[in-house]
């Protein structure tokens, strides 16, 4: 099951896309701070909302412990390619 397909099936908090908030190409930019907070809350929201579906749909595909063991710890690795200067 694609991420979209499980927020869609789990989630109660509508989660605009990233292009939606932040533009896309050229036109990519910081929306204004309360917008951006909001933006960044309902992500946190979505992320409490989906953790069990997607903890279980995981442990069914047997891929949790790759989860934890891998896919976690790269997450906090700094990007290559400018994602953490905003460009990425």
């Amino acid at each position: 099951m694609s991420w979209r397909l499980l927020l869609a099936s789990t989630a109660k908090t509508v989660l605009p896309t990233d292009d939606e908030v932040y533009g896309k190409g050229a036109k990519r930019a910081l929306p204004e701070q309360e917008q951006l907070f909001e933006h960044l809350a309902r992500k946190v929201q979505v992320l409490l909302e989906t953790e069990e579906s997607m903890q279980e749909q995981l442990r069914s595909h047997d891929q949790l412990d790759l989860f934890g063991k891998m896919e976690q710890p790269l997450a906090f690795c700094p990007s290559q390619d400018g994602e953490l200067q905003g460009s990425g």
